[in-house]
């Protein structure tokens, strides 16, 4: 499986921060060459940047080694600001540009809200109306990052099986009865990230159903990671496995202009609180 890194860019507006996070996956599977792509972007990104805003640096994470496992706590952030564009002005950081990401077969697509942008294409009452300025520094922007192979990751089903039953242990674990060999093969106590669907327990919906982590008791048994308040089985829903699968951009179409709050600036010191009485 390919090496995978998570690249978030860290900006900067009139009292406000926000970040845009893409992923992607070195053709030669080094974090070097991550990181070159991510600060190469970043320079026709700023030019889609009012001269209000910048881009403080970027951080740039692995998720997965070469060999397909889970990395944690392993990357660098690279704090070299990139600042807007001088000629153009734009007051307002929580303006966006909604743009729909899509892959190549057109079956995948993701939202991001490209904020920071200029005056002069936010201010039309929601449409998108690009000036001939913006829509040049914008393809170069879109260009790049579909030519160095950004995208997001999301799920791809692998199998699924039914649930015949679940029961609740004393210590609060959850142990899952399936009806077909789910987890064939795949060593006792190891974890799995499943999805569980349509289960109903007394009262309705159960807790259970949305993503878990669960550790296999066995091909057709497993047991919740952590412990879950559910109520008495009712009826059956499904399991299903998945994979976290990368998804590159093909095409990138502009949607409309929304609103989307941005929060408090980010890469700064809270600094000293005030002095509080010990009375």
């Amino acid at each position: 499986m390919p090496f995978r890194c998570k690249v978030t860019w860290i900006f900067d507006g009139p009292q406000k921060g926000w970040t845009e996070s893409l992923y992607i996956e070195p053709l030669t599977g080094t974090f070097a060459e991550a990181s070159t792509l991510a600060n190469n972007l970043c320079t026709p990104r700023r030019l889609l940047l009012s001269s209000q805003c910048a881009i403080k640096g970027y951080r740039v994470q692995v998720v997965q080694d070469a060999a397909g496992l889970t990395v944690k706590r392993r990357g660098d952030t690279i704090q070299r600001p990139f600042f807007g564009n001088s000629t153009q002005s734009g007051a307002d950081a929580d303006l966006a540009l909604l743009l729909d990401f899509v892959d190549a077969p057109l079956t995948r697509h993701k939202v991001l809200s490209l904020r920071g942008i200029w005056d002069a294409i936010s201010q039309n009452y929601g449409a998108y109306t690009p000036v001939p300025d913006w829509e040049g520094h914008f393809e170069s922007w879109r260009l790049q990052l579909i030519a160095s192979g950004f995208g997001w990751v999301g799920r791809t089903p692998l199998a699924f099986a039914n649930i015949t039953n679940y029961l609740q242990a004393d210590s609060g674990f959850v142990n899952i009865t399936l009806g077909e060999d789910l987890f064939l093969g795949v060593p006792v106590g190891t974890p799995v990230a499943v999805n569980v669907a349509g289960l109903v327990s007394q009262g309705g919906r159960s807790t259970l159903n949305g993503s878990l982590l669960v550790k296999v008791l066995s091909p057709t048994t497993c047991r919740t990671s952590k412990q879950i308040a559910v109520l008495p089985f009712v009826a059956g829903g499904t399991m299903q496995t998945y994979t976290q699968t990368m998804i590159k951009t093909a095409y990138v179409s502009p949607e409309k202009i929304v609103t989307r709050e941005t929060g408090a600036p980010l890469l700064e010191s809270p600094g000293r609180q005030r002095a509080r009485s010990r009375v």
